[in-house]
């Protein structure tokens, strides 16, 4: 979101009396040509606010991935044999997500 959305959210959540439901439905019907919002992030919005003081959010860079140097020499040497292995078929002979593969192989 800008800091604008971010801006408006939280004006019409406080104008609806912290009522998510309310203050979702009166910000489709003010800004209709913008994304239609969940009713949780008008109150995320609302704590961040108040706990950190900023409406938009920290970005802290995520968390750092480690692998296992064993999965990773396993999916490399089979991919080395099998060059045209899938992503699926690596996840399902090594135990571990499409999402951890594909990490890796990007590496």
């Amino acid at each position: 979101y800008t800091m604008v959305e971010y801006a408006d959210l939280h004006f019409v959540y406080g104008e609806c009396q912290c009522n998510a439901t309310q203050a979702a439905a009166l910000y489709t019907e003010r800004f209709p040509n913008r994304r239609h919002l969940y009713l949780l992030v008008f109150w995320r919005v609302h704590q961040r606010l108040r706990t950190e003081g900023q409406l938009i959010p920290r970005n802290n860079g995520g968390r750092s991935h480690v692998f296992n140097p064993g999965i990773k020499k396993m999916i490399l040497e089979n991919v080395r044999e099998t060059p045209t292995t899938s992503v699926r078929r690596l996840e399902r002979a090594i135990g571990i997500t499409r999402a951890m593969v594909n990490r890796i192989l990007r590496q």
